[in-house]
């Protein structure tokens, strides 16, 4: 549905396309194959605890790298 950056709760199909907590609330089904959206994915959710991402300013010229944690939209 979107580009941005997918953070937990990291949710997924039945076919495995996975859908961000964001825009889960304006679809009714995968946009992909049509599927309901109704496991998380756990295993993404980890990887995304040891990780740092983008400020969500970074479009506007922002550079620093946040952890999950640190990160609010």
């Amino acid at each position: 549905v979107c580009y941005g950056t997918s953070t937990p709760p990291i949710l997924q199909c039945g076919q495995g396309h996975v859908v961000c907590s964001t825009c889960l609330p304006r679809i009714t089904s995968c946009p992909v194959c049509r599927g309901s959206v109704t496991c998380r994915n756990l295993a993404l959710e980890a990887l995304c605890e040891g990780h740092q991402f983008p400020c969500p300013h970074s479009t506007h010229g922002c550079t620093r790298q946040l952890e999950l944690r640190d990160l609010r939209y």
